[in-house]
């Protein structure tokens, strides 16, 4: 045995120091040259097992989809690596359409967020507004989802979208201010807006995750249609321009739409 003493965790076995830090069993005979540094393992040791390498989960491919507004939803450990992409972040009243590759980035707690792209022009979009309409409240237009959807639209149009091939995908309407929200709370006006927009105008919804109880983490890769969402905290979300007080923490479950 060649190391430390204090390593040496077997009380029964006698065993006496030789030269350069070697040990061997008290008594035991060497029958050759250099068998004192490399002597037979005691037959009262176990082996020690060796755990078998992790495999590495397969990827999805990038054309696949998780299914539409389903219990079972797509999981992940993490957001897919953007690479080289340009990263556009949003807040309320903005949005941002793109004929290229780019990932689009907002935080959401009553608000919604559409997504809208054309799959054959592979141009995309998303917006974030704050109420259905501004019939009670002043203000910028574009923070009311009745100019951000046309807004969004235009866009999309201008860069080469057709308006007929456009597919959406919803999210947020959460339901920040929990058990002393009035109904319908802010969430529910804004996503009933949204749908029933969407139906309106004859654009499907591929996918949706609306009416949580937090807050929503979104980015949209519009060139492939792809969203990745992601619940957290509303107490780490700056809400001072939805006008709500913060919810308790939720989990940190990942999904792929």
């Amino acid at each position: 045995f060649v190391g430390h003493a204090e390593v040496l965790h077997w009380p029964e076995l006698p065993l006496e120091a030789r030269a350069g830090g070697v040990y061997r069993r008290t008594g035991a005979a060497v029958s050759a040259p250099g068998a004192e540094r490399a002597p037979a393992r005691p037959a009262t040791l176990p082996p020690v097992p060796v755990p078998a390498p992790a495999r590495p989960a397969p990827s999805a491919g990038r054309g696949e989809r998780s299914s539409l507004r389903a219990p079972a939803l797509l999981k992940s450990k993490g957001a897919p690596a953007r690479g080289d992409l340009e990263l556009v972040v949003i807040n309320v009243g903005e949005m941002h359409a793109s004929d290229r590759p780019v990932e689009i980035k907002t935080l959401l707690g009553s608000c919604v967020a559409a997504c809208l792209y054309d799959p054959v022009t592979r141009i995309g979009g998303m917006n974030h507004f704050l109420l259905p309409d501004s019939s009670d409240h002043g203000g910028d237009p574009a923070r009311f989802g009745v100019h951000a959807m046309e807004m969004l639209i235009n866009a999309l149009m201008k860069l080469g979208a057709d308006r007929r091939r456009l597919e959406g995908k919803l999210f947020g309407g959460g339901n920040v201010l929990g058990a002393v929200a009035r109904r319908p709370t802010v969430g529910e006006r804004n996503s009933a807006f949204a749908r029933e927009f969407l139906a309106r105008e004859g654009i499907p919804i591929r996918g949706e995750r609306l009416l949580s109880d937090c807050g929503t983490d979104v980015r949209f890769w519009p060139h492939e249609g792809r969203v990745f969402i992601r619940d957290i905290a509303t107490t780490l979300l700056d809400l001072s321009r939805e006008k709500v007080a913060p919810a308790l923490p939720a989990g940190g479950d990942v999904e792929l739409f």
